[in-house]
């Protein structure tokens, strides 16, 4: 007999426990350009484009698309699309795949990047995102990046001691929480 998929959700669970779902903070990305690609085509020039993706606390996929860079090859620069996304955990990991879009067929994968969010913080300006392909390098993608965390420095400062103490449990408890979660799903499904 097939078993019954869960019908909570991790937001639930989360919410059950008392675990706050508040963002970490907000992220605004900037794709800028890529470098020394991976050339998957035989003829003619790549087109190549980004999807970014990532998974939000209740396990809905966030999704973005640059358009392609007609002819950009091995070195495509876009002009500055750019995304904003609430970033739940720092923990969590974003996702660079770089495709080449094709007329006739299915578009063909490039490479991918793949860092977590944690990358960002306190660092906004420009980043080098590694980018490969079967495990070896398949070149860079330039990205520019502006993050906002739910609290900063002076906002901490002024709280309360008891205060920052509830921030801090509900930070830690919330990636344990989803932690704990994952690993309760996957012995769910195992069963």
């Amino acid at each position: 007999p097939k078993t019954p998929k869960p019908h909570y959700t991790k937001h639930k669970i989360l919410f059950y426990f008392g675990m706050s779902a508040e963002p970490a903070g907000h992220l605004t990305c900037t794709i800028k350009s890529a470098n020394n690609l991976r050339d998957c085509k035989k003829i003619g020039r790549m087109d190549p484009y980004v999807h970014v993706k990532s998974k939000s606390i209740e396990g809905r996929e966030f999704n973005f698309k640059t358009p392609e860079c007609k002819n950009g090859s091995k070195n495509p620069k876009w002009s500055d699309p750019n995304f904003e996304y609430d970033v739940m955990s720092l923990d969590h990991d974003i996702k660079f795949k770089l495709l080449d879009h094709d007329k006739i067929g299915k578009d063909v994968l490039i490479c991918i990047g793949k860092v977590k969010f944690s990358l960002f913080n306190g660092k906004d300006g420009a980043h080098e995102i590694p980018l490969e392909h079967d495990g070896k390098p398949a070149g860079t993608l330039h990205i520019e990046t502006h993050y906002k965390p739910r609290f900063n420095h002076k906002e901490l400062l002024a709280m309360s001691e008891a205060e920052r103490l509830v921030v801090k449990n509900n930070i830690e408890g919330l990636n344990k929480g989803h932690q704990e979660f994952e690993q309760s799903e996957v012995k769910f499904h195992e069963q």
